[in-house]
């Protein structure tokens, strides 16, 4: 009976042992294989906050990368539709010169021409070039009909004006105790500098509150599936700040004609790598 009891004894060891080698393998194995999964980079917008009061009316260039839904269907990317190394293309200049005036890109690298000339008509108490008037009020009536409510907070804006709104978001950082250049840059990424934000052409306009919680709103939802009909498209997508060196705007939209804008639409592009498309072809 003793022996027996011995025997016992040294099986219970032998299992408990056995048990916490499988326990440390185990785990060795699950960290080693934790460790070497590649870790997949997120973005973030230095937390800055791009909301707007109605009062405090800014230029905040940015957009989401939410692929419309046409017809209620996600839309399929084809990559070969895509430009070959469309990102290598930041001088815009000469295109600017030659192309139609609804296909100019204006950004921080690109800034607007003294030459540019249009006309400003009202809309509702907001400026906006006189080319967009028609399918703007389209748009805002179709919209209407599917009991959805759009309307035009920002449209065409001055250079002056922007370097008010440039300089006061500038004064904003500096108080954060960043350096001067430090404010600089992070005032650029959500509020234009003067010339190189694109409401100076009367082409983009900033729907509804101007917030970023816009993007979860039917509103938006019905500009993401219907811009395009009436020739505006989401001006910066969120996955492509990259590109466009902008953060995240869902309101606001521009306007580049009916065939143009189906093409960005469909083949969730921007309008740097549009153009750059043709630059390079």
């Amino acid at each position: 009976m003793k022996v027996q009891k011995i025997k016992n004894k040294k099986f219970i060891i032998i299992f408990c042992l056995s048990l916490l080698i499988l326990i440390v393998l185990l785990t060795y194995c699950f960290s080693f294989s934790y460790d070497n999964v590649t870790e997949i980079p997120t973005v973030t917008d230095s937390n800055v906050n791009s909301s707007l009061n109605e009062n405090d009316e800014k230029d905040l260039n940015g957009s989401s990368g939410d692929i419309p839904a046409f017809n209620n269907k996600k839309v399929t990317i084809d990559d070969s539709k895509k430009s070959a190394e469309p990102y290598k293309v930041t001088d815009f200049s000469d295109w600017n010169k030659n192309c139609d005036l609804n296909l100019l890109v204006i950004n921080k690298d690109n800034a607007i021409s003294d030459n540019y000339k249009f006309s400003l008509v009202d809309f509702n108490g907001k400026p906006i070039n006189s080319e967009i008037m028609s399918p703007l009020e389209s748009m805002i009536n179709d919209a209407k009909k599917d009991n959805i409510n759009i309307y035009v907070s920002s449209g065409y804006r001055s250079a002056e004006r922007q370097t008010v709104l440039y300089n006061r978001k500038v004064s904003y950082f500096l108080k954060k105790d960043l350096t001067k250049a430090q404010a600089e840059i992070e005032a650029a990424k959500v509020v234009a500098k003067p010339k190189t934000s694109e409401h100076h052409t009367g082409l983009a306009i900033d729907f509804n509150s101007v917030k970023d919680s816009f993007c979860k709103t039917k509103e938006y939802d019905w500009l993401l599936k219907n811009s395009y009909k009436y020739g505006f498209i989401l001006r910066y997508p969120k996955n492509k700040s990259g590109v466009t060196n902008i953060t995240f705007e869902p309101w606001h939209f521009r306007y580049v004609g009916l065939e143009h804008a189906k093409y960005i639409m469909e083949n969730g592009i921007c309008l740097e790598e549009y153009i750059a498309q043709k630059i390079l072809k």
